[in-house]
């Protein structure tokens, strides 16, 4: 009872648009910025001439692959992680924080990555530079597209800097699968 005639009186010390002001807010990851990520062993990824020779040396060197919950790879850990076909493997977000990587560092362009969700209520990750969307499929194959079709809502819009700051920190995981 006493502790409960406490808790009464420090509230009654402040404003109710305070109290109500605290109680709405979202409990959110403060995110930061990792502006110049690498990894040991990055150099083993070629050199490329243009977007396109990049995703068809990602498409013949990663298999999709559904991953229970919603772990996102470095580029390091999805580059090592590998399947018994030595294929990298990951999901969508997975691929698309590795074609991040190698834009930003190869062709010095801008990327961001977003999280949609489509009318079903699935959730997607793509990555987007260069005014177009850039998508693994879960088929294996990829698609390039100039803009969302209508059924499809925009979650996240997360720069890569961001996205980078947020699989390194977050999950405390750089090296995991050397």
């Amino acid at each position: 009872m006493k502790n409960f005639i406490i808790i009464l009186l420090l509230l009654a010390a402040i404003p109710a648009c305070e109290i109500e002001s605290y109680l709405l807010q979202e409990k959110e990851i403060e995110v930061g910025n990792i502006y110049d990520y690498n990894f040991e062993g990055s150099e083993e990824i070629p050199e490329f001439e243009d977007y396109y020779e990049v995703m068809t040396w990602i498409l013949s060197n990663f298999k999709y692959t559904l991953e229970n919950g919603d772990y996102w790879q470095t580029p390091e850990e999805t580059f090592y992680l590998r399947n018994e076909n030595n294929k990298m493997i990951g999901d969508c977000e997975d691929f698309s924080i590795l074609l991040q990587f190698i834009i930003e560092k190869q062709f010095n362009v801008k990327t961001v990555l977003y999280i949609i969700k489509y009318s079903d209520g699935s959730q997607h990750a793509v990555a987007y530079f260069n005014n177009k969307f850039y998508d693994f499929t879960i088929d294996g194959n990829y698609m390039i597209y100039n803009h969302l079709t209508n059924d499809i809502e925009i979650m996240h819009v997360i720069s890569y800097s961001e996205v980078i700051w947020m699989t390194v920190n977050y999950h405390d995981n750089v090296g995991r699968y050397k």
